[in-house]
């Protein structure tokens, strides 16, 4: 299991400053000196989601906790795919294919909806 070391927060209690170890004793040894250093509330925490996305992880120094939001995670990474798809369906629309779209619009009105429907997903 890997340790995540915790600095400093942003004014949301996400995380700023990070360290991952891989043994109980590094992670004391930074904690040690993020200490010495004026960071009293700095932890280290044994998680799975040392590696994760700092954005979803909120910490709880109080507890030396930290929860991490999957589902906004899950959410992300579904924008991300969409305006992926989106970029990839605008870049189909080129000037031959405007200049084709005078005499027969339908690729063009069925592209258009394929993007309508990743934009939905926004």
């Amino acid at each position: 299991m890997t340790f995540l070391i915790i600095g400093k927060v942003d004014e949301n209690n996400h995380p700023t400053h990070t360290n991952q170890k891989e043994t109980k004793s590094e992670a004391n040894a930074v904690v040690a000196q993020l200490h010495s250093n004026g960071d009293t509330n700095a932890f280290a925490i044994e998680t799975p989601h040392a590696f994760k996305d700092l954005r979803y992880m909120t910490v709880d120094f109080a507890a030396k906790a930290v929860t991490y939001d999957q589902a906004g995670s899950d959410n992300a990474v579904k924008k991300e795919l969409a305006q992926a798809e989106i970029n990839r369906l605008e870049n189909e629309i080129t000037i031959r294919r405007i200049r084709e779209a005078y005499t027969d619009s339908t690729w063009m009105k069925t592209q258009e909806a394929k993007i309508a429907t990743e934009r939905s997903k926004l």
